[in-house]
């Protein structure tokens, strides 16, 4: 689904090279349908970002184990100290191609001793729940659980790229592993 592009700019006057979206300027995007959050919960936006949730957990720990813990709603999963994994949002994005996205933990995530692993930039057009790289880098195992908000999702404004998002995770559902093909990494 390709979400439209406003013809005239809704947002600013005159030149811009970035701007980011604050609490009206989002709600007021999903309501028009020119950006896509599903489920939308007005508990969620903040004043400059929305509060993402855990949804699917894969542990990708590499030392001892490999968990593959399918987390139900209102279920619970234990994150071990040194412990990587793959998260996937409970939320569907949908950016137009005027819209890239960050999305970066909440203080209290990283306060847990929680943070991610990898970037978290959306490109224009994106559309798909999102899969993050987390790691425990604390001392003690962390509770978590389905549909807790980890994470802020800040939306900025660029000028329309020329096409939407085609790459690799596109329309991307639950915890989405590598696509790119190459199993080699080199140094």
């Amino acid at each position: 689904m390709e979400l439209k592009v406003p013809q005239k700019n809704i947002l600013s006057q005159g030149n811009y090279t970035k701007m980011v979206l604050n609490d009206k300027q989002i709600k007021h995007m999903q309501e028009s349908g020119l950006l896509r959050i599903d489920p939308f919960q007005l508990n969620s936006l903040s004043p400059a970002s929305y509060d993402l949730s855990l949804g699917a957990f894969q542990s990708i720990n590499m030392l001892e184990m490999h968990r593959n813990d399918l987390l139900e709603k209102d279920g619970f999963v234990e994150i071990y100290p040194g412990e990587v994994f793959l998260a996937s949002t409970v939320e569907v994005i949908g950016f137009p191609k005027n819209i890239t996205g960050e999305i970066v933990n909440k203080s209290s995530t990283s306060r847990k001793g929680l943070f991610l692993a990898s970037t978290g930039w959306i490109d224009p057009g994106f559309v798909g729940q999102l899969t993050v790289v987390l790691k425990n880098e604390s001392m003690r195992n962390i509770k978590l659980q389905y549909g807790q908000k980890l994470w802020q999702l800040i939306f900025e404004v660029c000028e329309p790229s020329e096409q939407a998002y085609q790459g690799h995770y596109q329309n991307s559902e639950g915890i989405v592993e590598d696509r790119s093909g190459d199993e080699t990494i080199e140094f």
